[in-house]
């Protein structure tokens, strides 16, 4: 049974979002998994609309497109961005259920195309190569934190000094411990050097390595690197697969490449054994 519309106004007006998402989640059919996305997708849309000033039970469809452009903006892949419309959409079903809204303004929006080929895609080897001779010392060390390490954008936003370790030859995720190729840390003591390190005086910072980066400057820095090195742009996870390719070409244990990657499907991992051309052909592990 929907819940009271009532209860369900009044918390909305009196900003109490999280209780207002509570309650429309309770008896939502679905496993658990699916549940804990929904209210995620709910809580991004609630924050969205929160921050434009925008209103909940008022919505239209310009507010459900605006929504949609602002995905485009802060979300790279079309999987996820589908998803958070879809969630949009199952949010307004909820609230025709329990009679706040007459319409869904998100009826006749629809997601974008996600080719497989599309998914594919990544930075060439040679690409790489471009793009750090192109690059300057913050530049060089975005690259090969994801065409290297195969950090998502998230973790970059969030990697901090603290998390190196082992001479800078480790770096420790919450749910992954990555080792560093030598061209990445030794480009990450290049980029401390410049923080005002020195070798007769070291200061190592603390901290986030790239404090303040948004999701949206960071695609911003890669699409002005692609320009200046005449490379075609592709979305942050291009720099995930490139690694990907490049660490099932070193070591054939497709498991410990899914770990370093943070994967935890194999699924994810086949495009980039596409890209590699290696099939099911032996390769050394990685030690």
């Amino acid at each position: 049974m929907p819940p009271s519309p009532t209860t369900l106004r009044q918390l909305l007006e009196t900003g109490q979002d999280n209780a207002f998402l509570d309650l429309l989640i309770a008896d939502l059919r679905g496993s658990q998994n699916t549940r804990i996305n929904v209210l995620s997708g709910w809580r991004v849309y609630l924050g969205w609309v929160r921050s434009e000033g925008l209103s909940i039970l008022n919505a239209d469809q310009a507010q459900a497109g605006a929504f949609a452009e602002w995905l485009r903006q802060n979300y790279e892949a079309p999987s996820t961005r589908n998803n958070r419309l879809t969630q949009a959409r199952r949010l307004y079903q909820r609230l025709q259920e329990a009679e706040l809204v007459s319409t869904n303004p998100f009826d006749d929006l629809h997601g974008e195309v996600n080719p497989a080929h599309e998914r594919r895609k990544n930075y060439t080897a040679e690409e790489v190569v471009r793009l750090l001779q192109h690059a300057n010392v913050e530049e060089k060390l975005l690259i090969l934190l994801g065409a290297h390490a195969g950090l998502t954008t998230s973790e970059v936003q969030d990697l901090s000094y603290e998390d190196f370790h082992n001479d800078d030859t480790l770096i420790d995720l919450p749910d992954r411990t990555i080792k560093c190729t030598p061209e990445l840390t030794q480009q990450l003591k290049t980029w401390i050097r410049q923080q005002g390190d020195t070798p007769l005086f070291p200061v190592r910072p603390t901290g986030h390595v790239f404090p303040a980066t948004s999701a949206p400057a960071l695609r911003s820095k890669i699409f002005d690197l692609c320009r200046r090195a005449n490379v075609p742009y592709k979305a942050w996870h291009s720099l995930r697969n490139a690694a990907g390719v490049k660490m099932l070409n070193e070591f054939d244990d497709r498991t410990s490449v899914m770990r370093e990657l943070g994967l935890t499907h194999r699924m994810a991992l086949r495009p980039m054994v596409k890209i590699s051309g290696k099939g099911d052909g032996k390769r050394r592990k990685r030690e």
